[in-house]
């Protein structure tokens, strides 16, 4: 009696490490990028799950010295690296879903060499789009999200602050500063030595 209860065990125990493992087996099968409607952009790995194909991708660019915008004391110059994250969700081979989550690191100068005194930022934002048809981009409704953008003055001050959502409708809610108002960019002016 003993032995058959440890092997019932055992055959149960085996048939839960099966039954657990099948899902696994069966999702995650690599699907060809370009086969989807729009394709991702290059390098992006995609994979069955479920109904979904999903596309990873990702994003790098560190740019050095250049031009960003411009303020009342001159043009401002950026360096940074910009690092992005993102998911694409199909349905029958066509887009239904985008999210990309981005983190930005630099400093901003008034010098194309970096010799002037910088203010220093990070970003932190996040954006995806739903479609209403599958696969037609025109049909995107948007929304930004867990925008955060902070600067900094070389002693630590901050000389900046944009916090706050983005709906559908491009509206924003939330702590807004930007280097268009004049009173920030006075700031960010006397912070640059311009």
């Amino acid at each position: 009696m003993r032995r058959v209860g440890s092997l019932s065990l055992s055959l149960g125990i085996l048939g839960m490490l099966i039954v657990g493992q099948a899902p696994a087996a069966l999702a995650g099968a690599a699907v060809d990028a370009d086969s989807l409607v729009p394709p991702p952009p290059p390098g992006a790995t995609c994979s069955a799950d479920g109904r979904y194909v999903i596309c990873s991708t990702t994003f790098f660019e560190a740019p050095v010295d250049e031009p960003a915008f411009e303020l009342p004391c001159g043009q401002v110059y950026v360096t940074a690296t910009d690092n992005r994250a993102g998911r694409r969700w199909y349905v029958d081979g066509k887009l239904v879903r985008r999210h990309v989550v981005q983190e930005v690191a630099g400093t901003f100068s008034l010098s194309t060499d970096g010799s002037t005194p910088a203010i220093s930022f990070v970003s932190h934002t996040q954006w995806g789009e739903v479609y209403r048809i599958p696969g037609d981009l025109d049909t995107a409704d948007g929304q930004q999200s867990g925008t955060d953008l902070l600067g900094k003055s070389a002693n630590g001050g901050v000389l900046f602050h944009i916090s706050g959502r983005t709906n559908g409708d491009e509206e924003f809610t939330g702590k807004f500063q930007a280097p268009e108002d004049p009173a920030i960019a006075d700031v960010m002016c006397e912070a640059l030595g311009g």
